[in-house]
């Protein structure tokens, strides 16, 4: 048994028209229904409800909620009546009646007979108008009037997919039901802490402009928001301990990120491929940057590395036209395989004392690259490191250093520090 509305209006003695909006139950037939993408909950149904005058009433009929069922498959998904407003606007705009509907009571509220638009309107859906409605002595019948899902702005716990963490009452966020462009994530669902987004939750959600994320999340899972295309807007929670693999891969609407402090490590291919983005700020807790973290941020301008950091793992910063100066903090010990490489942009690099080794081809094509500071502490350069960084480029580093002796071996510039 599912929910219909019915609109009744009764003329009595007065000349006065009684507007009436009652809940009902009716069966569902479900013989001649060609279109899969909505449901008719009302073709064939009957009603039970008290009419002084059946002659005389006007039916709504068959407010449907506009699915998106899968082509050639029955939808399933139950009707969403309760909830709707209906109201009446005479010709100047002003309204006359306003009834909500429920599940328990039928309301009613009397309405002088006249030309009126009829509105009808519910949370989360697209609001319907009918226009020049006579209401009068004949029968007037609303057929089928379908009620679309809004996808834009909504930020309501309605719309959101969860789970409980590990039988725990503790919940995971895991996706969303709608393809939103705003959504907001609450501390609490239900009386339950959320405290994660589950790995790929909004993965491909390529209309969500906009997400706000509660502090209490703790945590965000591989590919948690990859190719999220047009998602510009983003504040990581300040409580945040985790970020996983590639979880934002691809998001290249993205101008601006600030990790919370708390993040040790910007794992594999987090922000790879953000296009547009300009500036990061990465805290004094991260000690490792994740082979390909930043690889290919095209337009990454301004960056400036923590003095916690020990690692700079391969293809870290690969592609990163952008870049023009980077300074390495002497706490890295290793700066790894084609870590910046194809820097194109990229003219000067300091490197504090501390390094120990550079990787094959870590500096690789980065063709506008003039000069590098390398310390006393570094005693191993693999081959390549610096290929393809154009005949300028000179390695500035004391007399007698293992960057003299790299610098002469492979008929590079070089100057004595």
């Amino acid at each position: 048994m599912k929910k219909s509305i019915i609109i009744f209006i009764i003329f009595i003695l007065s000349g006065i028209t009684l507007f009436s909006l009652s809940s009902a139950t009716s069966p569902i037939n479900n013989n001649n229904n060609n279109n899969n993408n909505y449901t008719n909950i009302t073709q064939g149904g009957t009603y039970s409800c008290s009419v002084i005058d059946s002659s005389k009433y006007i039916t709504l009929n068959d407010i449907s909620d506009e699915l998106n069922a899968e082509e050639g498959q029955p939808v399933k998904k139950d009707i969403f009546l309760d909830g709707v407003k209906v109201t009446l606007r005479d010709t100047t705009g002003n309204n006359v009646v306003t009834l909500n509907t429920d599940k328990s009571r039928e309301l009613s509220q009397a309405v002088n007979p006249g030309i009126y638009d009829v509105l009808f309107e519910k949370q989360g859906y697209k609001s319907v108008e009918r226009k020049n409605i006579e209401i009068n002595t004949d029968e007037i019948s609303f057929n089928r009037i379908f009620m679309e899902k809004d996808t834009t702005n909504q930020s309501d716990e309605s719309n959101i997919l969860y789970e409980f963490e590990n039988d725990q009452e503790l919940i995971t966020i895991t996706g969303l039901k709608n393809d939103l462009s705003s959504i907001v994530i609450p501390k609490v669902i239900n009386g339950y802490p959320v405290v994660s987004i589950d790995s790929f939750a909004f993965s491909r959600c390529s209309s969500l402009t906009n997400i706000e994320l509660s502090d209490g999340i703790t945590s965000i899972g591989n590919g948690a928001f990859s190719n999220c295309t047009n998602l510009k807007s983003f504040k990581l929670p300040e409580g945040l301990t985790f970020l996983g693999d590639n979880a934002f891969l691809g998001c290249n609407s993205l101008t601006n990120i600030k990790i919370p402090n708390g993040i040790e490590s910007i794992r594999y291919g987090t922000f790879a491929n953000c296009q547009n983005l300009k500036d990061v700020q990465i805290p004094d807790s991260v000690t490792n940057i994740g082979q390909a973290a930043f690889s290919h941020c095209t337009n990454l301008k301004n960056i400036q590395l923590p003095q916690s950091l020990t690692g700079i793992q391969p293809e870290a910063f690969e592609g990163c036209n952008s870049l023009t100066n980077i300074t390495i903090p002497g706490s890295v010990k290793v700066i790894g395989t084609v870590a910046f490489a194809s820097c194109t942009n990229l003219e000067k690099i300091e490197i504090l004392d501390g390094l120990e080794s550079i990787k094959f081809k870590a500096f690789y094509n980065c063709s506008n690259l003039k000069s590098i500071f390398i310390p006393n502490s570094v005693t191993s350069i693999d081959s390549k490191a610096f290929d393809l960084c154009g005949s300028d480029f000179v390695i500035h580093a004391s007399n007698g250093s293992y960057a003299e002796e790299y610098a002469n071996s492979t008929n590079i510039n070089f100057k004595e520090n």
